[in-house]
C-alpha cells in the first residue's frame, strides 16, 4: 500500500465529486448467517464507567444494531450467564441458551430477547461455542460474533482449547470476538479464540465502541459507489456506507477536514457463500492527504484471507492541527483495493469477484487554538509580615555594670568584716 501511495504522489489534486444523496438503510451485505453470543455473566453488572451496569451498555449497542437490520439479515442470538446465579457452579457452567434462532425478519424477537436480559452468573464461553454449532445451519459458512467482558470462568477446558478442538474436527466456524472493557488476560483469550478460527479480535471500551464493532460484522448503510482513482474519489461525510469492491478495481472516497478534525474509517469486507476461499488473497486500505501536489500516505492497513466470512480493516487519521501533510486541514482520501495474489490459483479465482463492503467513517472535532497560549505572568509576592523577634539579647554593657556593682559590694563587705575581726 505504501508503494501505491508513493506512486500517486505526483498525481493531480483530487477532483470534487458530489456528496451522495442519503438513501434508505441498505440490507446487510452477504447472506452468510451470523450468531451473536452475548456475555450476561455476573461481571456484567459492574459499572461501565458512566454509572450504569455494563449489561445495559451492551443492550444499548445491540438495540442500535437490531434497529438497522434489513429484512434479509440472517441473525440469531445466544446468551450465557443470564439465568443461574454464580453460587451454583455446575448449573452456572451449563447456563447458555439460544434466545432467538438464526433467521431473517426476526428483529422484533431479537429486541424482545435483549430487553429481557439480566446479568447474574458464570462465563461458559467454551460451552457456548460448542452449542453454537447446533445453532448455525449445516452446509453454510458459520460465523459467530462473541461479546465478552472476561475469561471463561468454567475452564478447564479453556475456551481457546475448545475453539482449537472444533477446528481440528474439520468444522468451518469463524469466531469474531469483541472484548468489552476487558483486562489483558481476557483480551488474550478472546484474541486466541479469534485467531485459531480465522476471525479477528476487537476491543470496545464504551457502548458506542461496542455498537460500532458489532456493525462491522452485520453491515448496513447508505448505498454508494466509490471513485475508481484518488483523483475521482467520491466525496462523503461521516456515516455508514455500503459498496462493492470488484477485482481488479479500486474504490476511493474523499472527506474534507478542518482544523481540529480527526477521521477514522473502518471497512468490513463481507464474504458470502459465493465468495471463493482464498487464504493468500489480501485487501488493502489507505488513508492519504490530497493537495495540489498529489497524494501523501498517512496510514494504511491490510488483511489477508478472503472467503465466506467478514474481514475488517481500519485507518485512523492524525489530529488535524497543521504543520505536516498528514495534519493540515484539507481533503483526505480513503482507498480500498485487492492486489494480485501470490498464488496462481488465487489470481484466477479472484478475477471478477465482487466483494460487498461496508465503510464506517467517523469525524471528531476539537477546537484548535490559532496560536500558542502565552505563559501566564507569575504574580508579585506580597510583602512578608513582620517577624516577632521574641526575647531580645541582653546588651554587653548590662553585664559590665553588673560586674562592677558586685565588685563594689564585695569590697565594702570585706572592709566591714576585717574591722570586726581585727585586733
Amino acid at each position: 500500500m505504501t508503494a501505491l501511495l508513493l506512486a500517486l504522489c505526483a498525481g493531480p489534486a483530487v477532483a470534487q465529486s458530489p456528496t451522495p444523496t442519503p438513501g434508505p438503510t441498505a440490507a446487510p451485505l452477504g447472506d452468510a448467517p451470523v450468531l451473536l453470543i452475548l456475555d450476561a455473566s455476573g461481571s456484567m453488572t459492574a459499572d461501565d464507567g458512566t454509572g450504569r451496569p455494563k449489561i445495559d451498555a451492551a443492550k444499548e449497542a445491540l438495540t442500535e444494531l437490531i434497529s438497522g437490520l434489513g429484512p434479509e439479515a440472517a441473525v440469531g442470538l445466544r446468551a450465557y450467564g443470564h439465568r443461574t446465579p454464580n453460587t451454583d457452579r455446575e448449573a452456572g457452567c451449563a447456563d447458555t441458551e439460544l434466545l432467538v434462532p438464526v433467521g431473517t425478519g426476526n428483529a422484533a424477537a431479537l429486541q424482545q430477547a435483549v430487553d429481557g436480559l439480566s446479568a447474574s452468573g458464570f462465563t461458559p464461553i467454551g460451552a457456548s461455542l460448542r452449542a453454537a454449532l447446533e445453532d448455525l445451519p449445516d452446509g453454510a459458512a458459520r460465523t459467530v460474533v462473541l461479546v465478552s467482558d472476561g475469561i471463561d470462568t468454567c475452564a478447564p477446558p479453556a475456551a481457546c482449547d475448545v475453539a482449537r478442538d472444533i477446528v481440528s474436527e474439520g468444522v468451518q466456524l469463524r469466531v469474531e470476538t469483541v472484548g468489552f472493557q476487558v483486562d489483558a488476560v481476557a483480551a488474550e483469550e478472546l484474541r486466541c479464540i479469534a485467531e485459531v478460527t480465522g476471525g479477528t479480535y476487537r476491543p470496545a471500551d464504551s457502548a458506542e465502541d461496542l455498537a460500532r464493532e458489532l456493525r462491522a460484522y452485520l453491515p448496513t448503510g447508505t448505498p454508494i459507489r466509490g471513485g475508481p482513482t484518488p483523483e475521482q474519489a467520491t466525496t462523503i461525510g461521516p456515516g455508514q456506507y455500503v459498496d462493492v469492491l470488484a477485482h481488479p478495481e479500486e474504490r476511493w472516497y474523499a472527506v474534507d477536514l478542518e482544523a481540529g478534525d480527526r477521521v477514522r474509517a473502518v471497512a468490513s469486507i463481507i464474504g458470502d457463500a459465493e465468495t471463493p476461499d482464498m487464504p493468500t488473497a489480501t485487501v488493502e486500505m489507505s488513508l492519504g492527504f490530497a493537495d495540489v501536489i498529489g497524494l501523501a500516505g498517512c496510514d494504511d492497513d491490510a488483511v489477508t484471507g478472503l472467503g465466506p466470512f467478514t474481514q475488517t480493516l481500519a485507518v485512523d487519521g492524525l489530529r488535524v492541527r497543521g504543520g505536516t501533510v498528514c495534519s493540515d486541514p484539507g481533503r483526505y482520501v480513503i482507498g480500498l483495493r485487492t492486489p494480485e495474489p501470490a498464488e496462481r490459483d488465487d489470481r484466477r479465482a479472484l478475477e471478477g469477484v465482487e466483494l460487498p463492503i461496508e465503510l464506517f467513517v467517523a469525524v471528531t472535532s476539537d477546537p484548535v487554538a490559532p496560536e500558542a497560549t502565552p505563559i501566564a505572568q507569575r504574580p508579585a509576592l506580597d510583602e512578608p509580615p513582620p517577624v516577632d523577634p521574641g526575647r531580645r539579647p541582653t546588651p554587653t554593657s548590662y553585664y559590665l555594670a553588673a560586674a562592677g556593682a558586685f565588685a563594689i559590694i564585695g569590697a565594702v563587705g570585706g572592709i566591714v568584716i576585717s574591722r570586726r575581726l581585727g585586733p
